[in-house]
């Protein structure tokens, strides 16, 4: 009905089903609903879907979330 109780591992497992899949595509995954409430457990979760064959991670949020953007570049 919504995707609230969507979770990293869900996401994960779709993100590596996707790439393997695909050969030269540009793999976008979602991070879901309250994974990134930190800047660490951001960066530990972005982490594990680029292994999981993301090749670029998005969040939602506004300027709250420019401090752990930066701290990730």
């Amino acid at each position: 009905d919504d995707t609230l109780s969507v979770t990293l591992e869900d996401i994960a497992y779709h993100t590596r089903s996707v790439k393997k899949g695909v050969d030269r595509a540009f793999v976008v995954a979602d991070m879901p609903f309250m994974s990134y409430s930190t800047a660490e457990q951001t960066y530990l979760n972005a982490a594990e879907l680029m292994r999981a064959g993301a090749s670029m991670v998005k969040l939602e949020g506004g300027g709250g979330l420019l401090d752990t953007i930066k701290g990730w570049v």
